[in-house]
């Protein structure tokens, strides 16, 4: 089953820029408490060259579901919008790591990811026609697990 696989790793590549931006905002608190986050250990500019490779990073993972053609046109142009403003974002950063900049990054993060979970699940809803009930089917074994569940509860009921 891939689709869980995909999610897993969309998110195990946007954790690492998304929480290095919060702790680029947040280095001073864990400076005083003596956490070795990558911005007190390494610095600011080493953790926004991070912030950067890994966007870069996240846009690729993004787009193997295109690249095996599991998912269409509409996700790979939200990914690829989605991704090169991440990376912007990451660009900017490097240039310039003031307060201001490391928050609309951070805040981006958040959005990016909402979003790119949004046009995953319409590209799924269009690979089925637009008919949303019969999305499930679109991801294996979803149906069945579901058929599954409901068995489970109405035995366990003794309906």
């Amino acid at each position: 089953d891939w689709f869980p696989i995909l999610l897993f790793a969309i998110v195990f590549m946007w954790t690492p820029p998304h929480f290095w931006a919060l702790s680029v905002l947040i280095k001073d608190d864990y400076a005083a408490s003596a956490v070795p986050m990558l911005p007190v250990v390494r610095g600011v500019k080493s953790t926004t060259t991070h912030i950067l490779v890994y966007s870069v990073l996240l846009l690729l993972t993004t787009l193997i579901p295109v690249a095996t053609g599991a998912f269409g046109a509409f996700y790979a142009i939200s990914a690829v919008l989605l991704g090169s403003l991440f990376i912007y974002r990451a660009v900017q950063l490097t240039r310039n790591s003031e307060r201001k900049v490391v928050l609309r990054t951070y805040l981006y993060s958040l959005t990016y990811l909402a979003l790119l979970f949004v046009a995953i699940l319409a590209g799924l809803v269009a690979s089925v026609g637009g008919d949303v009930y019969n999305a499930q089917r679109a991801m294996p074994h979803a149906r069945q697990r579901s058929h599954t569940r409901c068995h489970r509860r109405m035995a366990h009921s003794g309906a």
